[in-house]
């Protein structure tokens, strides 16, 4: 990890021209020997496709726990999406481009993951008839303010903790085998497996970039109407399957 962010760092100077390429010390973009000896981290805890629709989809929908609507909101639309938690609560209503009908997210906006000074690769999620249900659900609550998961209970951020979503799965007994940042994997493997799309496409939906080799240094298409295919499906099934928003 520090290598990977040493590494951006020192591209970001060669780009700026503060240094020349072959000052760089090393070639950060590949792993030291011994990085093959670090034990690689655990997947976030996630649910099967039939956990999800046998469980979790009914457990949410009865949210026995009480949740507020804004929360219960944001926890489905992490599903609907999936985006990381820290770019979905940090979401404002101007992102939404109406020609493309899709939400555009800053590259800059954290949880994107892009490298430093990147403004160009932008993220988009296709608005689908289901997330704009949910869009007008909270708009209800927040269409005044300018982050559409504001919360009046800010802590450093005018918006919902990245953390509430994680609360609300283990307040509905999912503590250890489903969290926010899991709905990727439970996405993923669903889309894969179920849907039959293709890997690469579905990890572009997830917000990834795919820039190795050569064609990576030209590829910057957006691919809306290819991520609209894969949205839909998923938000279809989701509904499909029980989802209430």
């Amino acid at each position: 990890r520090h290598r990977r962010l040493l590494n951006q760092v020192f591209s970001y100077a060669v780009k700026d021209r503060v240094i020349h390429p072959e000052q760089v010390p090393y070639q950060l973009n590949e792993p030291f020997p011994f990085e093959a000896n670090i034990p690689k981290g655990q997947p976030h805890p996630h649910l099967s496709w039939d956990e999800c629709r046998r469980e979790l989809i009914p457990d949410l929908n009865r949210n026995l726990c009480n949740a507020s609507r804004l929360t219960d909101l944001t926890t489905k639309a992490l599903l609907l999406m999936p985006t990381r938690v820290s770019a979905v609560v940090s979401m404002e209503w101007s992102w939404l481009d109406a020609d493309r009908n899709c939400w555009v997210i800053p590259a800059e906006t954290p949880g994107i993951k892009r490298s430093f000074g990147d403004t160009t690769n932008d993220h988009y999620i296709p608005h689908t008839p289901q997330l704009e249900t949910l869009m007008n659900a909270l708009y209800a609550i927040n269409g005044k303010q300018k982050h559409i998961f504001f919360s009046p209970y800010q802590g450093k951020n005018p918006y919902l903790s990245k953390q509430t979503p994680n609360d609300h799965l283990k307040n509905l007994g999912y503590g250890g085998r489903q969290d926010a940042h899991g709905f990727r994997h439970l996405a993923t493997n669903t889309l894969v497996d179920v849907g039959g799309f293709d890997e690469k496409m579905v990890s572009r939906c997830l917000g990834h970039l795919h820039n190795e080799g050569a064609i990576g240094h030209y590829d910057f298409a957006e691919r809306i109407q290819q991520r609209r295919e894969i949205h839909e499906y998923w938000n279809q099934l989701l509904i499909k399957e029980g989802l209430r928003i």
